[in-house]
């Protein structure tokens, strides 16, 4: 079966120490702030975090739900990317957030039901923020896709 594009959004977020998060409960972290190195995208209960290149900056992101596991993008020496798997138990609504709870200008996910997701994160333009070094409060620098997946595909 071909997966097919369920719904899209696409918003800027603020990025604070490093971070930001696709969050079901805004009470909480999706996940404890622990990594590799090489990773930029983090899952667990209730959403994932993202780890940016810089402080304080705001990504443009985009965020696209799958009827299952979507097509690769085309990459070049300018993306990175990372998947990870996270679970929702509450709502399935998920807001894409800064890590002090503040909103993006994205819509609201509505997931098809409660249980595992997949993540894939793309992100472009680390380089170029990382040499923003100290310009504080820079938009669209890094570019992010994070496209979303039942772990189980028969939605």
């Amino acid at each position: 079966m071909t997966s097919r594009l369920l719904f899209d959004t696409e918003g800027e977020v603020m990025v604070m120490y490093r971070l930001f998060q696709l969050q079901e409960d805004a009470e909480a972290l999706a996940v404890e702030i622990e990594r590799d190195d090489d990773d930029i995208a983090t899952g667990g209960e209730g959403g994932v975090l993202f780890w940016s290149a810089v402080n304080d900056h705001y990504p443009r992101v985009r965020i696209e739900l799958w009827s299952g596991e979507p097509p690769p993008q085309q990459e070049d020496g300018d993306v990175t990317r990372d998947e990870t798997t996270f679970t929702v138990s509450e709502t399935g609504r998920l807001d894409l957030m800064a890590l002090d709870r503040a909103p993006s200008d994205a819509s609201r996910i509505t997931l098809p039901r409660l249980g595992a997701y997949r993540l894939r994160a793309y992100v472009r333009g680390r380089a170029q923020a990382r040499e923003r070094g100290a310009a504080e409060f820079f938009h669209d620098v890094e570019r992010w896709l994070l496209q979303i997946w039942p772990r189980d595909p028969a939605i």
